[in-house]
């Protein structure tokens, strides 16, 4: 059975390892086919790495 990981827009801006010490946004760069991995950018600096999809959170938008 295939995982469905998560998908993420181009320069979306989300939350990496939320509830943690480390918790921070970043802007999605892009996504391997599979997804698994997400390519992100720093909101702070010129940054950028890999991480595991399942560490990223969509950042909710609340109406007014």
């Amino acid at each position: 059975m295939a995982i469905n990981w998560q998908k993420f827009d181009k320069e979306e801006k989300v939350i990496l390892d939320k509830g943690y010490g480390t918790e921070c946004f970043v802007f999605v760069e892009f996504q391997t086919t599979n997804r698994m991995f997400s390519h992100v950018r720093s909101e702070i600096s010129d940054s950028s790495w890999d991480v595991m999809t399942n560490r990223l959170t969509k950042i909710k938008i609340e109406n007014d």
